[in-house]
């Protein structure tokens, strides 16, 4: 992982030390959704005029950048 992710997750655990969860919520699951993900997404998008994307982009970008390097 990256400086920046290690990072993300170290805050996580430091703000929510008793969660079960790595991204925990106010659901009746304990946990962020991936609806709710993508919307905040989308919300990001369009206050910060960035192109609009989905975790599906990622994943595919990820899917074909490790292809690339035979991963």
């Amino acid at each position: 992982m990256n400086k920046t992710a290690t990072e993300i997750l170290k805050r996580q655990r430091e703000k929510y030390p008793d969660a079960v969860f790595l991204f925990p919520g106010n659901t009746k699951e304990g946990h962020l959704l991936s609806a709710e993900y993508s919307k905040q997404l989308r919300k990001f998008c369009k206050l910060t005029d960035f192109d609009k994307f989905t975790p599906r982009d990622i994943r595919r970008t990820f899917k074909t950048l490790a292809g690339d390097m035979g991963g």
